[in-house]
């Protein structure tokens, strides 16, 4: 069974890489869910509207103030970390991720580490809107697997392949040439 939806979604990360707020919105179901750090920290306060009836909020403890937001079904979540892991690197290629409950039913708000590797040697290319495209391919690792990301020469994801969610992310006129 599958649904089609559209997702609105807006975050504001820090300088130096952290998540600072934001929010993500349904619009078919009119579903709006905002994320709002304590000042020290170390709670996410998560809180849902929904047709402009409040829905409530809960709190989900943070490991870290130094953390990144991934919603489910969200790709530009995964472009703010490789971003921030191209611009703000950590020394050992660790970053917080937390991933709250949201069109999934059966998750549960957590949080987790992953690392980002850089660069791989393996070569990639593909095509964008019908032209030959030169890629970087990172690789994600998490606790239930890994993902494949690549991006264009400036950082831009074109396609990302979660191997154990068995969800692809592609770039509107990318193929990855196989």
């Amino acid at each position: 069974m599958s649904a089609d939806a559209q997702y609105t979604a807006e975050y504001k990360v820090s300088a130096s890489g952290d998540f600072l707020t934001g929010f993500t919105q349904n619009i078919d179901t009119q579903m709006l869910t905002s994320f709002q750090p304590d000042k020290k920290g170390d709670t996410l306060t998560i809180g849902q509207v929904q047709a402009g009836v409040s829905g409530g909020s809960r709190d989900l403890p943070l490991p870290t103030p130094h953390f990144l937001l991934a919603p489910d079904y969200d790709p530009s979540a995964l472009q703010v970390l490789l971003t921030t892991a191209l611009t703000h690197p950590h020394a050992d290629s660790t970053y917080a991720l937390v991933i709250p409950s949201g069109a999934n039913p059966r998750a549960r708000n957590n949080s987790l580490y992953v690392t980002l590797q850089p660069e791989l040697a393996i070569a990639a290319s593909g095509t964008l809107a019908g032209k030959p495209i030169v890629l970087k391919h990172y690789l994600l690792n998490y606790h239930e697997g890994h993902a494949d990301l690549y991006a264009d020469a400036d950082g831009n994801l074109m396609e990302v392949e979660l191997g154990p969610l068995s969800a692809n992310y592609i770039r509107t006129g990318f193929a990855l040439a196989h």
